[in-house]
């Protein structure tokens, strides 16, 4: 029984080596957990894995990108979302107003707007691939490389740069160290280390009130990193916050779904401030 469970197991890895195939590269929403973890085995052992261990002389070999402007004559803020869900946003048509101020924007032309998938399922995976300018296979020599890091380009081009974010230094711990910062002018994180995300007591205003106090005399790359929409979804407002109210009579998924709305039309709010 043991052989046929370890022919069973290499068969796939095996057969997508053989083959060149892309079996496991993206697990179907609709089968079983079993078969998308046998199929993404067979993909990392069929086609990362080979890649990985045959072109390892591409490390540390990261070419910086051209610098486009030393004197840039603008400010860039870049907001980065957290767990937001473009089918709950009025502005995609969802039945609940979530979203009214983006939407006074759209209809103003003063906002465009457009779908967009995260890099990862995960933070701490998505936010290094969005900060690191790549496409393709070995993503880790460019991050490590530090080269095509936005704030590295942003330096280069003349911008001074900043990180703000309202999530806690231990939500961020394996983060910082992929998103070059020592090319970080100023860095400020919303809590320390070990701080209980149920006992803090600040939302995402507070992005908007570190953007004030930025000195905007010269040209300035800011990124604010929400807590956004992220569970517990009930601790992403402020009660002064809540558009949807719960019913005594709601299911539990209903009062989610309500938690997460009343989440999205805060983040309409702190946009648009």
């Amino acid at each position: 029984l043991k052989w046929v469970i370890l022919v069973a197991l290499f068969y796939g890895p095996v057969r997508t080596y053989l083959s060149g195939n892309t079996y496991g590269k993206q697990p179907a929403v609709h089968n079983l957990s079993f078969s998308n973890m046998y199929a993404s085995l067979s993909y990392f052992g069929g086609k990362v894995l080979p890649h990985k261990l045959s072109r390892r002389d591409t490390v540390g070999k990261v070419d910086p990108l051209k610098v486009q402007s030393a004197r840039p004559q603008r400010h860039i803020v870049l907001v980065m979302g957290e767990s937001l869900r473009y089918k709950n946003l009025s502005l995609y048509g969802y039945e609940r107003p979530t979203t009214p101020r983006l939407q006074k924007m759209a209809e103003e032309k003063s906002l465009l707007f457009r779908k967009a998938f995260s890099g990862g399922v995960s933070t701490d995976v998505s936010v290094p691939m969005f900060m690191n300018s790549h496409q393709g296979y070995d993503v880790a020599p460019v991050i490590v490389s530090q080269r095509r890091c936005l704030f590295s380009l942003a330096q280069d081009n003349g911008f001074g740069t900043h990180y703000i974010s309202a999530q806690t230094q231990t939500s961020l711990q394996h983060i910082l160290n992929y998103i070059c910062p020592t090319a970080i002018d100023n860095l400020q994180v919303g809590a320390g280390l070990g701080a209980v995300e149920e006992e803090l007591t600040f939302n995402d205003e507070i992005l908007v009130d570190a953007l004030k106090k930025i000195d905007l005399s010269t040209p300035q790359f800011i990124v604010l990193h929400q807590r956004g929409s992220h569970s517990p979804y009930e601790l992403r407002y402020p009660s002064t916050q809540v558009i949807f109210p719960l019913e005594p009579a709601d299911a539990y998924e209903v009062q989610q779904v309500k938690h997460y709305d009343n989440s999205v039309h805060y983040t309409d709010l702190v946009l648009s401030d």
